[in-house]
């Protein structure tokens, strides 16, 4: 079972289209070249734990990169969402923020808020309540396993997430459901999310 991805130069127009923070685009093809490299290097499938690890990474930034654009951007919404969820989303994402303070240049302190580092389950959840990746309850199941899976990353396993013996959890199945889910995402996120002035 040989596990494959689309090539990055694909993957990444597709993710020009949509991505809001152009440093996370670059983050994005840095580590999707890792993965293909890693897919292109895994023949015994001794390297599936640090694809799965890497493509479940990208499938963050990608989400976390859309909850930035709800949240900076309130003229870019993606059409799709109606007025009274936009409004929704806004009070959830003010709960998700904190105080900050700054000095300008001429030595004035000015006070804004900023959106906190949010979890990996936290992003999930966002996205379940608001169905902003559809109505399949399913995939955010799915995605909500994957971040317990990515935390198999510490060999300890101190939540006893999957088996005890890594050899097991990060097998050749489960590693191609992940990277199916990252492309899928994107995929969606190119139909759904792309900015308004692709």
């Amino acid at each position: 079972m040989h596990i494959q991805t689309k090539q990055t130069d694909q993957l990444m127009d597709q993710v020009a289209k949509f991505i809001w923070e152009f440093k996370i685009g670059d983050n994005i093809k840095y580590n999707h070249q890792i993965l293909s490299c890693l897919i292109e290097k895994n023949e015994s499938g001794l390297l599936n734990k640090p694809i799965a690890v890497t493509a479940i990474s990208i499938i963050e930034a990608v989400l976390i990169d859309l909850v930035a654009r709800l949240w900076d951007a309130t003229d870019h919404f993606p059409e799709g969402i109606n007025h009274e969820t936009k409004k929704l989303i806004k009070e959830e994402l003010d709960k998700k923020t904190s105080k900050k303070k700054r000095t300008d240049s001429e030595g004035n302190t000015l006070s804004y808020r900023k959106l906190r580092n949010l979890s990996y389950r936290e992003v999930v959840a966002f996205y379940s309540e608001f169905k902003l990746l559809g109505s399949n309850e399913t995939l955010y199941e799915s995605l909500d396993k994957m971040g317990h899976f990515r935390n198999r990353v510490h060999i300890k396993n101190y939540h006893g997430n999957f088996q005890r013996d890594e050899r097991l959890v990060f097998t050749n199945e489960r590693t191609k459901v992940v990277i199916k889910i990252m492309e899928s995402i994107v995929d969606y996120f190119e139909t759904n999310y792309s900015r308004p002035w692709r």
